[in-house]
């Protein structure tokens, strides 16, 4: 955390570094449009653009040799990702391009971003709070869209209401309180009843809340089934789950899963891990009471 710097001008690549039609740069921090206007090839224009507008020309090396063709979105301070001056800019997403651009940005004042800087800048500037921030990662890093739509409701505020909500509820409670002892003789004032209601009403809010976590989890990380039966059988399986008939994995005649043992008991069972057919992780276990070794076909929702 010590080296976030946010009097410094950073860069940093926003799309995936291979080969593809467009890459973008992200460049943030004062100075960033003066900076880049050195080496672009509207420079009067780019000085005197507006906020959230668009630029298109050349950017060049020191040494004046064109490196691409660009368009730049220009955001002021106050606007824009980080709330601070900043640039992006759509090239070709040519690997050798975007190295060049790379090199040449720190030639004129810029450094590479370190990981979460942008999303800690707009943290620190109020553009972001920590919630919202947090949301920022789970959508980079959701597993399901379930996930990635979870993730953008908490980054379009909805769970920082909730908890404003809750606070300004705690305040009045905790204000009142405090009225009353402070100035508990004076005969103006009412005698005070505790608000159970209220307190139990923020409670089972905050139950509420605590209760999805699990759900999110899962969502956002994934879960791990299975679907046991006799050997080689979970391909079977896997395509009757696949098909969604989850009930069918439980039934009992040939061609189907049927387990040896219930759901998870993998996770206590003694077992050996050994390839499954069609590549998928299994697991031969010790018998259980009332059946026989179960092949056990792991799978992430």
């Amino acid at each position: 955390m010590a080296n976030y710097e946010t009097d410094e001008k950073i860069y940093a690549l926003a799309t995936a570094y291979y080969p593809a039609a467009l890459a973008i740069i992200r460049t943030s921090g004062e100075g960033t449009i003066e900076a880049l206007s050195s080496i672009f090839s509207a420079k009067e224009k780019l000085l005197k653009s507006k906020s959230n507008t668009l630029r298109h020309g050349y950017l060049f090396d020191r040494e004046g040799r064109k490196i691409d063709e660009v368009v730049l979105s220009v955001y002021h301070k106050g606007h824009g990702y980080t709330s601070e001056e900043a640039v992006e800019i759509t090239m070709h997403g040519s690997l050798p391009l975007i190295n060049k651009l790379s090199l040449t940005l720190e030639e004129i004042g810029f450094r590479k971003a370190l990981p979460g800087e942008f999303t800690y800048r707009a943290f620190m500037h109020g553009r972001l709070d920590l919630t919202e921030a947090e949301a920022v990662e789970e959508i980079v890093s959701a597993k399901s869209a379930q996930a990635a739509s979870n993730a953008l409701e908490r980054l379009g505020g909805n769970l920082s209401t909730l908890v404003s909500d809750i606070k300004s509820r705690l305040v009045d409670i905790l204000s009142s309180l405090e009225v009353q002892l402070d100035y508990a003789e004076d005969e103006i004032l009412e005698e005070w009843v505790y608000p159970d209601a209220e307190v139990k009403s923020i409670i089972d809010v905050l139950d509420r809340v605590i209760g999805t976590y699990e759900a999110s989890r899962i969502y956002s990380q994934g879960a791990m089934i299975v679907l046991a039966g006799k050997t080689n059988e979970g391909e079977q399986g896997d395509r009757i789950f696949e098909r969604g008939d989850h009930e069918g994995l439980y039934r009992g005649g040939v061609h189907t899963a049927r387990p040896s043992c219930p759901p998870f008991r993998y996770r206590r069972a003694q077992s050996s891990r050994r390839g499954g057919r069609g590549g998928g992780d299994c697991e031969v276990q010790k018998p259980h009471e009332g059946g026989g070794p179960g092949f056990v076909y792991h799978r992430r929702l």
